[in-house]
């Protein structure tokens, strides 16, 4: 009998752990996903000029944000970035991993690692690692072809 009892009362306390854990990780939201619901509840009651944010999947800020005016670069805590604002004519055009990316590196107080940005927050064609420069694809990793020259023959490369 004690047998099958503690048999069983094993089997409900993983049950309950593993509930606990299903529990915490669903309650484990970021700030975006928070502050987006928030803003949600404002536009379903009546607010005018909101637009919902857009998180990334852990819910943090994504890159670019956007609401009635334009759009503009955002670090992951929400943080508008200088100067990346853009009225709507030319956000499309943005995609802000590079401002982003450059935000929160710089939060870290190290040296470095450099980013070429461009007006959009995008990254440019070609990046730099040291003295190794490269063409980069749109997350700023090198490209497929695998280019790289040292960074005083830069203008060799083809992007």
């Amino acid at each position: 009998v004690t047998f099958s009892y503690c048999k069983y009362f094993r089997l409900i306390m993983f049950r309950v752990a593993f509930l606990m854990v299903c529990v915490q990780l669903a309650l484990a939201r970021g700030p975006c996903d928070i502050k987006n619901d928030e803003v949600k509840e404002m536009i379903k009651n009546g607010v005018q000029d909101l637009s919902a944010l857009n998180c990334d999947a852990d819910g943090y800020f994504g890159p670019k944000q956007c609401h009635t005016g334009g759009c503009y670069c955002a670090g992951k805590n929400g943080a508008f970035i200088q100067d990346t604002f853009t009225d709507w004519s030319m956000a499309y055009k943005m995609n802000c991993k590079c401002a982003q990316d450059k935000y929160e590196y710089s939060k870290l107080k190290i040296i470095g690692k450099m980013f070429a940005c461009d007006k959009y927050g995008n990254y440019e064609s070609v990046q730099c690692m040291g003295s190794q420069c490269f063409c980069a694809d749109e997350n700023g990793k090198p490209a497929t072809n695998g280019q790289s020259v040292h960074i005083s023959q830069i203008h060799l490369l083809d992007c």
